[in-house]
């Protein structure tokens, strides 16, 4: 049991600084993303209302 918790124990830290990593360059890159996620959802959208107008 010991030896799993110490794997599991590095596991989370190793995640941990991963995620702190992008989130760090997702921050430096946040407006590109934020744009381009926003088109992405405009577009979905835009899709949406237009399948259903053929509909």
């Amino acid at each position: 049991m010991g030896k799993l918790r110490q794997m599991v124990f590095l596991a989370l830290i190793s995640a941990s600084g991963l995620l702190w990593s992008t989130f760090l360059f997702i921050q430096e890159t946040w407006r590109l993303m934020s744009y381009v996620i926003l088109g992405i959802i405009a577009l979905t959208d835009v899709m949406v209302f237009v399948l259903r107008l053929h509909r």
